[in-house]
């Protein structure tokens, strides 16, 4: 007889429970081995029947042969299984599994949440499109650990609660992601933008961890030292909006446009600082280059001069050029600045002027003063209230230009995805496709 040591109880001091896992082990060679005869074919299609087989070994319990402890058991290995092929992209719902059907499967979790989500303004397309990964499939929410899985996506998505979304006699609650300063306009509750708040920081967060640890943005630096910069080093008569997004990315400071959202209430632009490392992120609804340069030049206003540190979020609900505040205004003239040059610059006429005559105006003086023609004409736009013109002026210079193209643009060239997980990938591509 061969010498045998046993790891743990000999057979004759073997549980029932340890019995039952032992007979569910050596049924897997065997099923792997039935497949490969039947489907000669790809590891994929193993894990399918594998899958199936074991889901439908858990469903009908077997009683002569399980215990309790091996039916949770293999619950837990189907639901193990499920989750690492999907997460692969390799997975096929199996055949003999949908199937089945059972009281249980009326009572997934996952319907009940979807209805509560929509009642707090999540749709069900911007769901099932947007927040939910591409593996998760609605079966996986009958097992606890796969229920839990999937909540945990979704808060960190969207900022509810974990225990409120989990505990569906309770009202879905959507506390604000970390420290955070609203800029803001007079009677408005921040609530009403707290959704588009903790996606833009959760957005931050993926594509922060594209950068390596050991390396640290730099500082901001004043807003005529950074223009003469890029202005003598590009050779260009003006700073156009990739001059801005080139400068801020060689600081380390990355720049999302957000404009996949659930609602149309949404900040114009935040900065978060996740860990040491600031990230803007604009959702205002504006195409023009020009326009959307001074909201990123507002934005470095707000880092150059401290209005936020390490772990805190500067929310501009809406960015006004009048504001009194001591820190919009400081943020308002290092925009200014940045892109014409002094804090004081103003152009100004004394009465309307057609758009066409007002378009060469623009172009003209932009060649004087070194300043982006559509910079001069929001800013006329502003300090005269001609705004009808000035806008169409706009279009006429800039054309079918869009910002958040040109701002995605430049996010996917820079971006190290090597160093992101694909969960943090869909999640970007999600939040910059509506309009990329």
């Amino acid at each position: 007889m061969p010498n045998v040591c046993y790891l743990g109880p000999t057979p004759q001091q073997t549980p029932r429970s340890t019995k039952s896992f032992w007979i569910v082990v050596r049924c897997v060679p065997v099923i792997r081995t039935i497949e490969r005869r039947l489907f000669p074919s790809t590891r994929a299609e193993t894990m399918r029947t594998l899958s199936a087989w074991l889901n439908l070994f858990m469903r009908v319990k077997l009683p002569f042969m399980l215990d309790r402890s091996s039916i949770n058991l293999l619950r837990m290995c189907v639901v193990s299984i499920k989750l690492a092929s999907l997460r692969s992209k390799r997975y096929v719902r199996p055949v003999l599994v949908e199937n089945i059907k059972t009281n249980a499967d009326s009572d997934n979790p996952m319907t009940k949440l979807r209805t509560r989500l929509f009642t707090a303004g999540i749709s069900k397309s911007f769901l099932e499109n947007s927040v939910l990964p591409s593996w998760w499939e609605e079966s996986l929410a009958m097992e606890p650990g796969g229920f839990r899985e999937i909540v945990g996506h979704i808060s960190s998505y969207l900022g509810f609660s974990m225990s409120s979304l989990m505990n569906p006699e309770r009202k879905l609650e959507c506390p604000v992601s970390g420290n955070v300063k609203y800029k803001k306009k007079k009677n408005v509750d921040p609530q009403e933008i707290t959704v588009a708040t903790n996606i833009g920081i959760s957005v931050a967060r993926s594509i922060a961890r594209s950068f390596p640890d050991e390396e640290a943005p730099e500082q901001v630096p004043a807003a005529c030292e950074l223009r003469e910069r890029l202005l003598t080093g590009n050779k260009k008569e003006w700073l156009e909006l990739n001059d801005i997004l080139a400068a801020s990315w060689d600081m380390g400071i990355p720049v999302v446009f957000v404009s996949n959202l659930p609602s149309a209430t949404k900040p114009d632009a935040l900065t978060t600082f996740i860990g040491d490392r600031p990230v803007i992120v604009v959702m205002e609804a504006q195409k023009s280059p020009s326009r959307i340069s001074f909201t990123i030049a507002h934005e470095l206003g707000h880092i150059h001069f401290k209005h936020l540190e390490s772990g805190q979020t500067l929310v501009d609900e809406s960015i006004d050029r009048s504001s009194v505040e001591n820190e919009e205004q400081q943020a308002n003239n290092y925009a200014k600045a940045l892109l014409t040059g002094k804090e004081t610059t103003n152009f100004q006429t004394g009465t309307p002027i057609k758009a066409a005559v007002l378009k060469n105006m623009a172009l003209g003086s932009a060649k004087i003063h070194k300043i982006n023609p559509g910079v001069v004409l929001w800013n006329y736009a502003f300090n005269t209230g001609f705004w009808g013109p000035s806008v169409n002026a706009i279009k006429a210079i800039e054309g079918s230009r869009d910002a958040a193209k040109e701002i995605t643009k430049v996010l996917k060239s820079r971006i190290d995805e090597g160093n992101i997980s694909s969960d943090d990938l869909e999640k970007i591509d999600s939040a910059i496709s509506s309009r990329a």
